[in-house]
């Protein structure tokens, strides 16, 4: 009584085969070998996704059985099919019950007939075959470890062998058939989902163009992956066939259930999918509660935990139909999901100094995907925690432009000098402080006139709202010095110097560490122009470096830029 034809495509899975001799693929592909096996074995197929559901199909058993007293509305059906398999006169019989997903569906009673529970007999000449997506609710019905097998993901092999069972191998390079199934995780519902759409388009689209359509977008994946496409007639009919529809009931069902688990899950689909830091998921949570959250999405596989670490990686796919279900939500849970990443990351991100660079390393990837939804045009993300982000983002760049990272610091930069305009102005300090910064990275990769006027500019602004001789004014003075000596623009870079050393002389003295780098900056302009022992006033500077406690590579470079100047 297997409702369903074999599948003359069915791939691999000897192994798990063997040790119960994908859930309903591999449990239908078993049904049949069992019989070859057992020519006389009764074989019942159970769609068991719900209580009312499991009534109907044992219904539909004592039907087929023919037995007595089946067809009488007053009868219970649960106990006339219990009774005919604990009768050992009627033969060996294999059980299937199929996408039991939840603990409650075999526990849930009412007064007539008890519990469903109670009606799987455990009989020598019976063997029941339980599949389900969550291994909690695997282990709440087998009650032992051992009674569980679990199915892992398909080997690339295997993969890309059911992809060819449905789009001829000829049609494509081997190599754009593997890096699909990689795309596709190399889950089958996935692959055969993407063998349908090739195959209806007949030669339109081969596996090449599919994988491009594929990776050219996020919207492009929801949109392959939501479409029903090819039918399967053996799936259970009231189950939607598209593969992000398929995660979608199950993110349903943990909402209802488990709403800390939801929660959880909708948070780490914000960020970047691979080794998201504990710390930041957990937040404020405590220990226990978030374990609590945790264990119906590692028992529902949406997400994996290596033993020991301290990190989670969640399914590109589920991350994928998680974003996309959310999108679809009445009162924008996206968008809810948003700040909660942003603030989240805002509680854990370094402040920049460089003890915190490997910390910011690690959660680089996540934040570049947090800045990527927080720095969207949508009203409600802005306000105090996206001023947070930007403070933030602002000095991630700072640590990239550090660590050599130029392109990618530029790129950061100037998403928050667009932020910081968009919700400060142009003369406000942050705006100014982030031309200045974007006009430093472009230095470092020789964008010398650029990097003059966006100097020029953080400069003339902060001249309006701060003194002459304040500190961040003489900041941009001396990185507009630079610039300008880079240029050979002799004149005004040495004017600007001296303004430079003058407003550090004035409010931190002569012996001051930035006082010291002015007069570095000056002695090294004059040594680029070969005139530095040619200047009195300079000799004394040497002097007078001489007489404060400096390094000596320090002095050596002042002495002997001098000595090789007066040659």
């Amino acid at each position: 009584m297997v409702p369903f034809s074999q599948d003359s495509f069915f791939i691999g899975r000897g192994d798990v085969i063997r040790r119960i001799k994908e859930k309903s693929q591999i449990a239908i592909e078993y049904a049949y070998q069992a019989r070859k096996e057992t020519p006389h074995l009764t074989v019942m197929w159970i769609h068991a996704s719900s209580p009312e559901r499991l009534q109907q199909e044992y219904t539909k058993i004592a039907e087929k059985l023919q037995l007595p007293g089946w067809d009488d509305p007053k009868a219970n059906v649960l106990k006339l099919v219990c009774d005919w398999l604990l009768d050992s006169q009627n033969g060996q019989w294999l059980m299937i019950l199929d996408n039991v997903d939840e603990t409650e569906i075999l526990l849930s009673s009412n007064q007539e007939s008890g519990s469903l529970e109670s009606y799987l007999p455990q009989t020598t000449h019976g063997t029941i075959l339980i599949t389900s997506r969550n291994k909690i609710a695997a282990a709440n019905l087998v009650g032992v470890p051992s009674g569980i097998i679990e199915v892992e993901p398909m080997s690339e092999e295997d993969a890309v062998a059911l992809l060819h069972t449905r789009v001829s191998s000829t049609q494509s390079d081997p190599a754009d058939a593997k890096a699909l199934v990689q795309a596709l995780e190399c889950i089958p519902l996935a692959i055969t989902h993407a063998a349908a759409y090739i195959h209806k388009l007949k030669g339109a689209v081969t596996i090449s163009g599919y994988l491009n359509l594929f990776r050219e977008s996020e919207a492009n994946q929801v949109r392959l992956l939501s479409e029903d496409g090819l039918k399967d007639i053996r799936r259970d009919p009231s189950i939607r066939h598209a593969v992000i529809s398929t995660w979608e009931i199950s993110f349903e069902h943990i909402r209802k259930t488990e709403r800390s688990a939801a929660d959880l899950l909708a948070l780490m689909s914000m960020f970047h999918r691979q080794d998201i830091p504990r710390k930041l998921l957990q937040g404020t949570t405590s220990e226990l509660d978030f374990n609590d959250a945790l264990a119906p999405l590692l028992g529902f596989s949406f997400v994996k935990i290596e033993v020991g670490q301290q990190a989670m990686t969640i399914y590109r796919l589920v991350q994928l139909s998680m974003r996309r279900w959310l999108e679809k939500e009445k009162e924008k849970e996206i968008e809810k999901w948003v700040k909660e990443s942003t603030r989240a990351m805002n509680m854990v991100f370094p402040s920049g100094e460089y003890g915190t660079w490997e910390e910011c390393r690690v959660l680089l990837p996540h934040f570049k995907e947090t800045i990527s939804h927080a720095t969207t045009d949508k009203e409600s993300v802005h306000g105090r925690e996206n001023k947070r982000t930007m403070f933030h983002v602002n000095n991630l760049a700072i640590i990239l432009g550090r660590l050599g990272k130029s392109e990618e610091a530029e790129d950061m930069h100037r998403k928050v000098l667009q932020g910081r305009k968009k919700m400060f102005g142009c003369e406000d300090s942050g705006t100014l402080s982030s031309i200045s910064n974007l006009a430093e990275v472009l230095l470092k990769q020789g964008k010398l006139e650029e990097a003059e006027d966006m100097q020029r500019r953080a400069l003339q602004g902060r001249e309006k709202i701060f003194k002459y001789t304040h500190p961040k004014t003489l900041h941009c003075a001396n990185h507009l010095a630079i610039l300008l000596m880079k240029q050979r623009k002799w004149n005004e870079a040495e004017d600007m110097h001296r303004r430079v050393l003058e407003g550090y002389e004035t409010l931190f003295g002569h012996q001051h560490p930035k006082t010291l780098n002015s007069l570095y900056n000056l002695g090294f302009l004059f040594h680029r122009q070969r005139r530095c022992l040619r200047e009195r006033w300079w000799q004394m500077m040497i002097y007078e470096v001489c007489q404060i406690s400096i390094s000596i590579s320090f002095v050596f470079f002042f002495w002997e830029g001098g000595r090789r100047a007066s040659y």
